[in-house]
């Protein structure tokens, strides 16, 4: 592979340098995903429409501020270009090797992608806690007001209420406690973190397979596959550039 070759051309101490300040894995994925990228050809107005949204992004809108951000970054116009249509030729790139197995992965992960709706709250004091959860179970108070008044993180700030988030973002503890209730059912306290907590599910929405869902399910599975060949990259440099750290027992 061309880029295990470019890797064994890099001095021993480049190597070591690089290793040791864990740059070396992100290097050779980044080499990994330019390699497939390089497949994909984008005309020259989308490409300057690109670069012109980039610039936009980081408030550069004339040519003293590019220069000076092309001084500050060692960066060049042919840098930019890769920088500002990386997601677009990445989304062209995911869509061509695995939009036909996008919907298949959809429904492996449909579950961590379903949108959960929930309040929450939490304090230190267990007592406090039990007490709160009694007034909200038996509607003497409601939810967000208890957690406005008495929530010590945060989520007091939106009167306890969190969401929508992807299931799989949510803190595993509250997952299981979510998924194990029905929707307006209050959790009696448990401890998390150092803190009680009391969570209530409000609503859940299902995630549908569109095309925006096509191609992030395609940029998924790409990147499953840059993950794999880097492993197999770093497996193959190690044997050859770094076998003393790992000596055969």
């Amino acid at each position: 592979m061309e880029i295990i070759n470019k890797i064994y051309s890099f001095p021993q101490d480049n190597l070591n340098l690089l290793r040791s300040k864990t740059f070396l894995k992100p290097l050779i994925k980044l080499m990994i995903r330019d390699a497939l990228l390089s497949e994909i050809e984008l005309d020259d107005e989308l490409t300057n429409e690109l670069c012109n949204k980039f610039f936009q992004r980081i408030n550069i809108d004339n040519e003293d501020k590019k220069l000076n951000y092309f001084k500050e970054n060692l960066l060049n116009e042919n840098d930019i270009k890769a920088i500002a249509t990386s997601t677009e030729k990445t989304n062209k790139m995911s869509l061509k090797l695995f939009g036909e197995k996008s919907s298949e992965f959809f429904e492996k992960r449909k579950s961590q992608l379903d949108q959960y709706i929930y309040s929450f709250l939490k304090v230190k004091n267990s007592d406090l806690a039990q007490e709160l959860f009694l007034k909200i179970e038996s509607n003497e108070n409601d939810f967000s007001s208890v957690a406005a008044q008495y929530s010590e993180g945060p989520e007091k700030y939106k009167k306890g209420l969190i969401g929508p988030v992807p299931f799989s973002q949510i803190n595993p503890q509250i997952r299981g406690k979510l998924i194990s209730v029905e929707k307006g059912i209050v959790v009696e306290p448990f401890e998390l973190s150092g803190f009680w907590v009391i969570v209530r599910l409000e609503e859940i929405l299902p995630v549908e397979f569109d095309e925006k869902m096509k191609t992030v399910m395609s940029n998924e599975l790409f990147e499953l596959m840059v993950e794999k060949f880097t492993r197999e990259v770093i497996a193959e440099i190690t044997k050859f550039r770094f076998k003393d750290l790992f000596p055969e027992k």
